[in-house]
């Protein structure tokens, strides 16, 4: 499932990423630098399905295009979904980056 999250993002849905949430957690030992926390993130991202955030357009000097974000999402009842984990590259933190990632689960 792919969703246009504004300009700048792509928003996709798809099977569990537990790399991409590794690389995302350790680009930001400001916010997730406790080793067990990380494990512990890592881990549950084996079995949830990843909602990944990838630039639109690719960056200059960029090698290849990878996420830029990700949301790890529970889905237990449609009303209810409950997020674990939104970790985003620090040029893309704030509550309007992370809004694109919450559309394509978020009951509407």
């Amino acid at each position: 499932m792919e969703t246009t999250a504004g300009p700048a993002w792509i928003v996709t849905a798809g099977e569990p990423d537990p790399a991409t949430v590794e690389r995302l957690l350790r680009s930001l030992p400001e916010w997730f630098g406790i080793e067990s926390a990380v494990a512990e993130y890592v881990e549950t991202a084996r079995h949830r399905p990843a909602y990944l955030a990838w630039p639109s357009v690719s960056t200059a000097g960029q090698t290849e295009r990878r996420p830029v974000g990700v949301l790890l999402a529970t889905r237990h009842f449609r009303a209810q979904p409950r997020s674990t984990c939104w970790p985003l590259t620090a040029a893309c933190t704030g509550a309007a980056s992370a809004a694109p990632l919450s559309r394509p689960w978020w009951p509407t």
